[in-house]
């Protein structure tokens, strides 16, 4: 048979052997159409495999199906990369490892600069259903996302020594397997515990996506240098949704799938319905077994395969104690439960196993039993005669008496156990109940504690992957908060597509986008609406529109460039590469159109550039820039001038007609990315290193620094006195052209940027990312949480106005002041008060009113005429509040008498005498009336009529604030010693315990949906409470002096200001740009 034939045959067998029966037929013969020699091998191959299963564990077939018949050649001596191969993007640096099917090679990525480990597949495993089997893993691995699972990074296939050949980039892990590491580290039995724990998370991870790993040994778990366990290869490993073919007992042909030790008894019983998660659970359990113990429950290492199978299948392990008298217990019945032969009495999940290790750690009650019976069971079950016969006469000799003791009393033992279990149950499904929403909370917090961590050091991928694991309904102001942390843009439109390349003209309306087949599109950049779709069997790269937007250069990968009509798609024209010349391998930033677009500059991967006249099809001239790959390059404005940044390091300055190098510079790391201004006489250039440098080269002065980017830029943007950048992160900035300042940095797209446009004037720009969305961002940017700074000092309180964009605060001396939250501004002082003022309030007409200490009611008209006032209070520590419509004042004096005012004319409506001492809050509220606090600990209640409407609380400790939510059914209490305590209105008493929420708690606000309340505290934090439950679900710091006043703005924004001075709004979206 020819080696072309055989080829050819063993290509279709990889693609049948997967189908259904009757699928199966039909494609052979439509594949080995006319040619019976063919069909002949392909049946007998297909013969061979449907025969494999009934012979699996017969050795002479296992090793007669591994020979492969000459399928596949032997790879025992096939050549190894050698160090400084290119795989793709990678640079291969030494060998790590082999397998089966692939070689693992250390190698390094230039951007971002990093090591990897890259497995690259055999050069003997090259066909097709071969090739799809190890695309399997990097399928599998992509879904994975979990710190104890090794991360794929990149997939693809890559030229090879002249052989296409697939790879799989994954994160590089330096570390030992996890028995060396245990053994190496000397961990106590705890410390092994808890590594498993970590173990069984990542499994449950990919269990959770649907990946079963079918190969869970020591060798396939590594622990890093930072005690990290990571869970590697899963080229076996079983997408339980769809590859039922992938779990047969071969890898190719009569191969086992695993490692034999590792293996459950349903595993190696070759049944593929049989394998699911609880074949992962039994590994997991022999892996403890090992790492407790040194040994393994069952040594096969000598045994022939059908013995093996037999012993894992029937025979008990040797118990955990055994090995060692300190493992009996709970970690022996951990153990025993998880190798259970019965995967039905295994954990019925890697989770299971998990926590019952971390209640063993934390010195809680196991899930686990032992299970003695059902041991007893199984020996009686093989000794059954002998029992039977000793059964039998034992009860013959007692069965008598027994039986009429056991009747008497069975009827009643029957109704207690009954009654007992049924009591038992309930009380058990209540504290399950009980604990689930527990766990749940707990989990929900602690995802949003990591969420507002990772946000504030700038990892915002983390932040988003805990966010988004958070229930939809446990979501709340916290987490609205948290998001807007993680994203300053405004999402403005989405392409129905994953862009690879995008380019706008300098109209900045519409883009050219090049998506992942190579299809190129016209999208318009404000909502991403297609407006065309070129129509070519050409796969194309990069696409350019021209400054007018009327043709696009579209570059084939082999290096012609084809010009189409921007408005119809149609081919205007081909500029053809030079005889001779091999693909331009070209750079995105750097394939360039002339500002009157006569002319395309095509830079290559050899150092030359190609300049095009468009219009006549022909190669203009070749301008050699050396031996250094052009990274980016950009006509200059209509100065016939053309830049170009080489890998070497160096910047040219070329005249378009003539080919001369008019200046030249060298930088200090490769320019990656470059913007010109329009008269021609500056460079701007974005440097792999991350800084940003500029180049005057008219003057002959050497490039100068600007400042040091986020990460290296992708793609650089002038816009009039600043330079926009976008990096590697996904993070966008803009810098001073004349100050070299940063002027800010924003953060929120969560993919890679693809574009970066104009947004039709310089007050925005626009960037695309990879998932497709388009973002808007501001050039003046008003930062996530923003701060307004005030000359006062020594600030008492604080009051917003009912529609939240005025402020009015008051300090210790008696001045008063107002603030703007539109312009994010300080505005004036309204006023002073020589003797103090401890409340301020703003108007209906953002009027300010306060009181002084004195007894004076001051109000200072919204438009500027003089201030009105009255004397008719006693003096003392004043406090006043407003009517929900803002329509009249309460005020209680320094004799606890409790007033009220009309706005209008401030004439006194009514005079309560409350008994209180000095009163430290004081609320009016439009169903729990007006609540007066006394420092003392005594609240009341009363109504605007003078009635007392409700019996008096009472309060241990001072009071220093109160706060009610919306229906006026809860009062929370906050006290000078910094506990908190929450009272039912209507039926006036303690919903729970108290709580000590940090120092003195100054006030407290609700939301007006209820869902939470915030304290503002002496600590200078902001605390935000789950309201149902009265638990903390993030602290907001920010503030350096204690925090006096809160105030909810409408726009589910949160006001605060310190005793400095100091205001900071905590938004949950972006503010109107100004």
């Amino acid at each position: 048979m020819s080696e072309d034939l055989r080829r050819r045959a063993e290509e279709i067998f990889a693609s049948a052997f997967e189908l259904p029966p009757g699928e199966r037929t039909r494609y052979v013969e439509e594949a080995c159409d006319s040619e019976p020699a063919l069909r002949d091998q392909v049946a007998g191959l297909l013969r061979d495999h449907d025969q494999a299963g009934g012979v699996f564990l017969n050795p002479d077939e296992v090793r007669r199906l591994t020979a492969l018949d000459g399928v596949r050649g032997d790879f025992e001596d096939e050549r190894r990369l050698t160090p400084g191969t290119i795989v793709g993007d990678y640079v291969v640096e030494s060998l790590l490892g082999e397998g089966g099917m692939g070689v693992v090679y250390v190698a390094s990525q230039g951007r971002p600069a990093r090591q990897v480990a890259i497995k690259v597949i055999r050069g003997a495993f090259g066909t097709r259903g071969l090739v799809r089997r190890f695309e399997h893993e990097a399928e599998v691995l992509a879904r994975l996302q979990h710190p104890g699972i090794a991360q794929v990074l990149s997939a693809g296939t890559a030229m090879i020594e002249g052989v296409r050949r697939p790879y799989i980039a994954m994160e590089l892990i330096r570390g030992t397997d996890l028995v060396h590491h245990c053994t190496q580290r000397e961990l106590s039995s705890r410390e092994r515990v808890a590594l498993m724990a970590r173990v069984c998370d990542a499994v449950q991870h990919a269990h959770q996506r649907g990946v079963i790993h079918r190969d869970i040994k020591p060798q396939n778990i590594l622990v890093n240098e930072e005690g990290q366990p990571k869970v590697l290869d899963f080229g076996v490993a079983r997408v339980a949704s769809r590859d039922d073919a992938m779990t047969t007992i071969r890898t190719s042909m009569g191969q086992l799938i695993g490692t034999l030790a590792y293996m459950s008894p349903e595993q190696i019983g070759g049944d593929p319905a049989e394998v699911d998660t609880r074949t992962d659970v039994y590994a997991l359990g022999v892996v403890l077994y090992q790492v407790l113990s040194g040994r393994l429950p069952h040594d096969v290492s000598s045994r022939s395969l059908p013995e093996a199978a037999r012993i894992i299948r029937e025979e008990a392990p040797e118990r955990l104690s055994r090995t060692s008298r300190v493992l009996r217990g709970e970690l022996e019945t951990i153990v025993t439960k998880a190798i259970e032969k019965d995967k039905a009495r295994r954990y019925q999940s890697a989770a299971e196993l998990g926590a019952d290790l971390r209640r063993h750690l934390e010195g809680e009650p196991i899930l686990a039993s032992p299970d003695t019976l059902y041991v007893l069971g199984k020996q009686i079950a093989r000794y059954r005669w002998v029992v039977a016969a000793t059964l039998i006469a034992l009860i013959g000799l007692a069965g008598f008496s027994l039986y009429a003791s056991w009747q008497a009393s069975v009827q009643r033992t029957l109704a207690l156990s009954e009654q007992r279990a049924r009591h038992e149950a309930d009380e058990a499904r209540r504290l399950a109940d009980n604990r689930a929403i527990a766990l749940e909370r707990a989990l929900y917090i602690s995802r949003i504690g990591h969420a507002h961590a990772a946000a504030a050091g700038g990892d915002l991928i983390r932040a988003r992957q805990q966010l988004d694991a958070c229930n939809t309904e446990d979501r709340g102001w916290e987490w609205r908060h948290i998001h807007h942390l993680t994203d300053e843009s405004r999402v403005i439109g989405k392409v129905g597509f994953n862009p690879r390349f995008t380019h706008a003209s300098g109209k900045a309306s519409v883009m050219a986008v090049v998506d992942e087949y190579g299809v190129v599109r016209t999208c318009d950049t404000r909502t991403g609406e297609e407006r065309l779709r070129v129509p070519s069997d050409a796969k194309y790269i990069f696409a350019m529109l021209d400054p007018r937007d009327e043709r696009i250069a579209c570059v084939v990968y082999q290096g012609d460039v084809h010009i189409v009509d921007a408005r119809t798609g149609q081919r205007l024209s081909v500029l053809e590469r030079p005889e001779g010349k091999t693909r331009s391998a070209l750079i995105s930033s750097s394939v360039a159109w002339s500002s009157d677009g006569r002319r395309l500059a095509v830079p290559s991967r050899a150092g030359s550039v190609l300049m095009y006249q468009v219009d006549q099809a022909r190669l203009e001239r070749e301008i050699d820039l050396g031996n250094g790959e052009i990274l980016a390059a950009k006509f200059m404005g209509d100065t016939g001038h053309y830049a170009a940044g080489t890998i070497d390091r160096n910047v040219r300055v070329i005249d378009i007609e003539t080919g001369e190098t008019l200046a030249q510079a060298q930088v200090p790391s490769q320019p990656v990315a470059m913007a010109c201004d329009r008269a021609g006489d500056r460079i701007y250039l974005g440097l792999f290193s991350g800084t940003l440098v500029a180049w005057d080269w008219r003057s002959g002065n050497a490039p100068s620094t600007i400042g040091n980017l986020d990460s290296a830029p992708r793609e650089l943007l002038l816009l009039g006195d600043k330079v926009v950048s976008i990096g590697r992160h996904p993070v966008i900035e803009g810098w001073g052209t004349t100050s070299h300042a940063r002027l800010w940095l924003q953060r929120g797209e969560p993919a890679e940027f693809r574009g970066l446009f104009r947004a039709g004037d310089d007050s925005h720009v626009r960037t695309i990312g990879l998932d497709g969305t388009i973002r808007e961002w501001s050039t003046t940017p008003r930062g996530t949480v923003p701060v307004i700074t005030t000359p006062a000092r020594v600030v008492f309180c604080m009051d917003a106005s009912l529609d939240g964009r005025t402020l009015a605060f008051a300090t210790r001396d008696g001045r008063i002041y107002s603030a703007s939250i539109d312009a994010l501004s300080y505005q004036r002082q309204v006023g002073v008060m020589p003797d103090g003022v401890r409340s301020v309030g703003v108007l209906r007409d953002d009027s300010v009113v306060a009181v002084s200490d004195t007894g004076t009611l001051k109000v200072w008209p919204a438009d500027g005429t003089p201030a009105r006032s009255t004397s008719i209070l006693k003096p003392g520590a004043l406090r006043l509040c407003l009517s929900p419509d803002r329509t009249m004042i309460a005020v209680v004096d320094g004799n606890a008498t409790l007033t009220l005012f009309r706005v209008v004319d401030l004439a006194p409506i009514r005079s309560i005498e409350t008994g209180h001492g000095s009163v430290a809050a004081l609320k009016w509220h439009d169903q729990a009336g007006i609540v007066v606090a006394s420092g003392d600990g005594r609240i009341q209640q009363w109504s605007p009529d003078g009635l007392r409407t409700a019996p008096e609380i009472h309060v241990e400790d001072r009071i220093a604030s109160i706060g009610i939510n919306t229906d006026g059914s809860v009062l929370v209490v906050g006290q000078e010693n910094g506990i908190l305590t929450r009272w039912r209105l209507d039926t006036h008493s303690m919903i729970d315990k108290a709580i000590q929420a940090g120092s003195r708690i100054s006030s407290v606000q609700f939301l007006p949906d209820n869902s939470r309340f915030m304290t503002t505290h002496a600590d200078r934090t902001i605390r935000v409470w789950i309201a149902s439950y009265a638990e903390i679900a993030t602290v907001l710091h920010g503030h350096a002096s204690p925090v006096v006043e809160a105030a909810v703005l409408p726009d589910d924004a949160l006001a605060t200001i310190d005793s400095g001075g100091s205001i900071r709004l905590w938004l949950t979206e972006p503010l109107p740009y100004p």
